[in-house]
């Protein structure tokens, strides 16, 4: 693989895995702004969400190698 095609394939995972993170913080965003009552519960479900989509970023830029 050369050097730029290998710098590509980096961009792409790291572009697709920001997004996660962005959708992420704006779902756990969303849930905070939708009250008080229902916080605790949602914002726990989108912050777990969150951790899954941390775990799945992290497992593309190992098979990376980087």
């Amino acid at each position: 693989m050369t050097y730029f095609r290998i710098r590509r394939c980096l961009f792409m995972y790291t572009n697709i895995v920001i997004g996660d993170l962005l959708l992420a913080a704006k779902e756990v965003r969303k849930y905070i702004r939708a009250g008080v009552s229902d916080l605790c519960e949602k914002s726990g479900d989108a912050l777990k969400r969150m951790g899954k989509w941390c775990e799945l970023a992290s497992r593309r830029l190992r098979e990376l190698n980087y």
